[in-house]
């Protein structure tokens, strides 16, 4: 997958085609696939929430020995990166 700025693309699409209205709201009508806002805004709340332990009643990796607290912590901020701020059934893939 590519991440494009569809704002740019549709202005791309006003000077260069006279019809472009239709192309444009073909963008729009997208999903977003990553939205940077939403990424920031769990990542803030992962920061300074209780973390990921007190959520499970308990380390989720007890048992684990290749897995520390900080690998944990890194562990979650990577899924919420990998989702891209998203919640839908696609974005944990």
């Amino acid at each position: 997958m590519r991440l494009i700025d569809a704002d740019r693309l549709n202005e791309v699409l006003e000077r260069n085609f006279a019809k472009s209205d239709v192309l444009k709201q073909i963008v729009d009508v997208q999903p977003t696939a990553y939205d940077l806002d939403k990424v920031l805004e769990k990542m803030e709340a992962y920061a300074y929430s209780d973390g990921i332990c007190i959520r499970h009643n308990g380390c989720p990796y007890v048992g684990n020995n290749d897995i520390s607290c900080d690998n944990c912590a890194a562990i979650g901020a990577l899924e919420i990166v990998k989702n891209g701020g998203i919640e839908s059934a696609k974005a944990g893939r």
